[in-house]
C-alpha cells in the first residue's frame, strides 16, 4: 500500500466533519506544496493525523493554537477548505 493509501486510511475519522476537510487537504495539497518546506508540510499534516479526534477538531476550529507555524500553516489551508463548503 502506497503512502496516499495509507494516509487516505487515517483520514477516515470518527467525525465527519474531520474526514471531509483531512481528505480534502490530502488530495488537493498535500502533494501539491512547491516550496522548500514540501516536506514539513507533510511532515505536520502527518502529526496531525496523529491526534485523537477532540484535539485535532479543536486545532482545526481554533479552539486550540497550533504547535509551530508549519502545523498553523496547514490548518489555515485546512480551514479555508472548511469556509469554502
Amino acid at each position: 500500500m502506497g503512502e496516499l493509501s495509507q494516509l487516505r486510511l487515517r483520514c477516515r475519522r470518527g467525525m465527519k466533519e474531520l474526514d471531509k476537510v483531512l481528505t480534502k487537504y490530502l488530495d488537493e495539497n498535500y502533494e501539491d506544496t512547491f516550496s522548500p518546506e514540501k516536506e514539513a508540510f507533510k511532515s505536520a499534516f502527518r502529526q496531525l493525523l496523529e491526534l485523537e479526534d477532540p484535539v485535532l477538531y479543536s486545532l482545526i476550529i481554533g479552539d486550540t493554537p497550533p504547535k509551530n507555524a508549519i502545523q498553523e500553516a496547514v490548518i489555515l489551508k485546512m480551514r479555508s477548505h472548511c469556509q469554502k463548503h
